[in-house]
């Protein structure tokens, strides 16, 4: 399967295209360089093959921590290849175990980067991300997300 991926940060967004489940490419754009995200979108697109049953739209999945940024992010990818954006706890729910007493404050990001890790890892994990904000997130071995800092 093939899939778009974007992640919109404080300060920028980061891209990958997937064709037939591996990683082909990546883009970083800073928000000062938001324009070029339509051609990038373009070029992730054409990278990606015949779809199953003749689909003719490709996955484009998103993860935001900006919702103004996610917003124009959403109407460049209907104006620039006519589809809608898949926004994970939108569209995607994050159907994830989490000990945490308030699961709405924590960014789908921190979360989708650490359940990434626990499945790649396969046991209890501690993700650190170094963006505009520094953050330590915990899996534990049975694959609960615990918080983090």
């Amino acid at each position: 399967m093939d899939l778009i991926a974007i992640d919109i940060g404080n300060s920028s967004i980061a891209m990958g295209v997937f064709t037939n489940g591996d990683l082909v490419e990546t883009a970083h754009i800073l928000f000062k360089n938001i324009e070029e995200f339509p051609k990038h979108l373009v070029s992730f697109r054409n990278k990606c093959g015949t779809q199953a049953f003749g689909a003719r739209t490709v996955p484009v999945v998103v993860s935001s921590v900006n919702e103004p940024v996610f917003k124009a992010v959403e109407q460049g990818i209907l104006e620039t290849i006519d589809q809608s954006a898949l926004l994970i706890g939108r569209e995607i729910p994050l159907n994830y175990k989490m000990a945490i007493e308030n699961p709405e404050t924590i960014g789908t990001d921190r979360v989708v980067n650490a359940v990434a890790a626990f499945e790649v890892i396969g046991r209890g994990v501690c993700v650190a991300d170094f963006g505009t904000a520094t953050t330590f997130d915990l899996v534990n071995d049975l694959g609960i997300f615990l918080g983090g800092v």
